[in-house]
């Protein structure tokens, strides 16, 4: 029994060292690919359109090049406070948790209403964005439903530069042929990790 449970463990040990230095691997030989739009603060005015900038993310097949254009849409409708945009996005059956109550919201009209009240804000309490980059995005599409995972940042057009970050992770479902988010977590906070180029 003692050999048996000695040998799962070596096993597992074995398989976990394998598979970080595969990622490492291959972490450290992928390119980067450049955003798609080169553009300069400077260039930028408030509530101009924005590009939602991909690092570190290779297309695998059609499905995921799908799925993460579904999330470009849905970032970009946020990032400009378009309802209409967002909602086009959007499963009937989305639910988001309330990230202050930690209660969960369930229905597109609710959700929208939510997404109104603390995503959007106002222009007092927000500031439009000027970039929007997601790094990383791990895509794992199985049929009808797809899980989208990544990290975050956005720039503020804002007096003082304010860089945000989060940690998200959506849930999508393809009905009549279109990706549509139907659980969305974000969480949104000012930036701890270091500026990235």
């Amino acid at each position: 029994m003692l050999r048996s449970k000695f040998t799962c463990l070596l096993l597992s040990l074995v398989a976990f060292t394998l598979a970080s230095n595969a990622y490492a691997k291959d972490s450290s030989s992928a390119e980067v690919p450049a955003p798609a739009k080169e553009t300069k603060a400077t260039d930028e005015k408030p509530g101009s359109l924005i590009d939602v900038e991909l690092v570190g993310y290779k297309e695998a097949d059609k499905e995921q090049g799908a799925v993460i254009a579904a999330l470009q849409n849905l970032l970009q409708g946020l990032a400009h406070r378009n309802i209409d945009q967002i909602s086009a996005c959007l499963s009937d059956d989305v639910t988001v948790m309330d990230s202050k109550t930690k209660d969960f919201v369930y229905g597109k009209e609710a959700v929208i209403q939510q997404v109104k009240k603390n995503m959007l804000g106002t222009d007092e309490t927000q500031h439009p964005v000027k970039r929007l980059v997601v790094y990383n995005p791990f895509v794992n599409v199985k049929g009808d439903a797809a899980m989208v995972s990544f990290r975050a940042t956005k720039d503020l057009a804002d007096k003082n530069s304010t860089k945000l970050e989060s940690w998200c992770s959506e849930v999508f479902e393809r009905k009549n042929g279109k990706w549509l988010v139907l659980q969305l977590k974000t969480d949104w906070e000012p930036a701890k990790s270091k500026s990235e180029k």
